[in-house]
């Protein structure tokens, strides 16, 4: 089945959804089999993405090497991809990135029918708008995956470590919801997110320390991201960790983000976010790995209210 089988609608921004860049597909929804339609087309092409990314950084490594390049590197990647579909070293002279999100235009009754009231379709949301009636739909790789599994074991590791394990509760693909605005309200999945069991009286169930995985999201989409867990009217998170994977070469950008706050005589106010702390991971053409500025530093006490 062709992605010209669907109609994609052009892009406009659009307020808590304005940051997205226009290479995001964008559809209307009609259903939950038009729904999974366009995800498996969008998905293979994601993957096509990758598999191609990936060609072309084993070919630049190489070509550090000897000057040449070999029809077969695919076979040395470490992705689980169909390699027969991709024999060729060249970049298809039609082939366009693909984006691991899709846009839907959806009325508000399907949103919350099919998804957000959904114990199966609720996994696939990134980010939602009611009022405006968007959903972004995010379609998570094995590298997407498998980064977001080791941060958070090391992160549990390190609860367990400090004897908060039993006080802390898990996040992981939980639907949070911003300020209501009479059932209109915006919300978002975190890839993962950490907080207390038991919140004190008169605090959200919300997490308190949230994780969001970049692979092909751009610094705009991830920056509304951020914003929108440090907000004390949204997500309300008291720091928001995040990582971004470069498609094209071995290189990770690990960046600590919290409130920055306006303090005057009698009062503090939120002013947006700051980055507090950035850790570089990359590996030479040698593959030595060098990390500057770890370790990773999370205050104990940025886990409660």
């Amino acid at each position: 089945m062709s992605v010209e089988n669907f109609s994609r609608l052009p892009f406009h921004g659009c307020n808590f959804l304005e940051s997205l860049p226009s290479s995001i597909p964008r559809y209307q929804y009609v259903g939950i089999q038009q729904f999974h339609n366009i995800i498996n087309i969008e998905f293979d092409r994601l993957i096509d993405d990758i598999a191609i990314s990936s060609q072309e950084f084993n070919q630049q490594k190489k070509g550090k090497n000897d000057q040449q390049l070999d029809n077969n590197i695919l076979q040395h990647t470490d992705h689980t991809l169909n390699t027969q579909k991709h024999g060729s070293s060249r970049k298809p002279k039609n082939h366009q990135p693909a984006d691991e999100f899709v846009l839907f235009t959806i009325d508000s009754d399907s949103l919350k029918r099919d998804f957000l009231d959904s114990h199966t379709l609720n996994s696939y949301i990134d980010s939602f708008d009611i009022k405006n009636e968007l959903l972004l739909v995010k379609m998570a790789s094995t590298i997407h995956s498998n980064a977001i599994g080791e941060i958070s074991r090391a992160i549990d590791k390190a609860l367990e470590h400090i004897g908060l394990a039993d006080q802390v509760k898990r996040f992981e693909g939980a639907v949070i919801r911003g300020a209501d605005e009479n059932g209109q309200g915006k919300g978002k999945v975190g890839d993962h997110g950490w907080g207390l069991q038991t919140p004190p009286a008169g605090f959200p169930d919300k997490p308190t320390v949230t994780l969001t995985v970049a692979y092909s999201e751009s610094e705009k989409k991830l920056r509304s991201d951020v914003e929108f867990w440090l907000n004390p009217d949204q997500g309300c998170a008291n720091t928001t960790l995040t990582l971004r994977i470069d498609k094209t070469s071995p290189f990770l950008i690990f960046s600590n983000w919290q409130k920055a706050k306006l303090v005057t005589r009698h009062s503090t106010h939120w002013k947006g976010i700051e980055k507090v702390q950035t850790i570089i991971i990359t590996m030479g053409d040698d593959g030595e790995v060098t990390v500057s500025g770890h370790p990773l530093v999370i205050p104990f006490e940025l886990f409660f209210r």
